[in-house]
């Protein structure tokens, strides 16, 4: 389509659609509002991700413990307020949609047992080819035996 093709004249405008907002309504809007919760944040039970390519560099190198189908690698951090974690699932555990879905079971994983991760370390937690197939529990209690053993 060329620029001549268009006409000149645009045409007229039309009524606006009314459309209402919560502030109109008397009842205002259909979800309560909430309040953010007073006072400052509790740094209790925070997870960090490794951002430092040494600390990436150094995980790496530590021998992994492994139990199972899952692997940890851990080492000491110098001066890490919290722990951090990253996590390494290779494409031997299939197409990304199933290495993503194995990840977010991982993040679920550390967060449920995030009182025996140590403030201050670093760790790098993967899952083998085998783990592929293994259930949400049968993850959760290797990895449980995992970090037991890296302690």
């Amino acid at each position: 389509m060329r620029e001549a093709d268009l006409p000149a004249k645009q045409p007229e405008a039309q009524k606006e659609a009314r459309i209402s907002s919560p502030d109109e309504e008397p009842g205002g809007s259909c979800c309560a509002a909430v309040t953010p919760s007073a006072g400052p944040r509790s740094d209790f039970g925070l997870i960090h991700r490794v951002r430092s390519h040494a600390t990436f560099a150094a995980l790496t190198r530590v021998r992994p413990r492994r139990v199972g189908p899952v692997w940890v690698r851990r080492i000491d951090g110098d001066g890490l307020r919290h722990p951090e974690v990253a996590y390494a699932i290779g494409r031997a555990s299939g197409n990304a949609v199933r290495r993503n879905r194995l990840r977010r079971q991982l993040r679920a994983i550390v967060y449920q047992h995030h009182e025996h991760l140590r403030p201050g370390s670093a760790y790098l937690i993967g899952v083998t080819k085998v783990g592929r197939d293994s259930s949400f529990q049968e993850l959760s209690e290797s990895y449980a035996r995992c970090l037991g053993a890296t302690q």
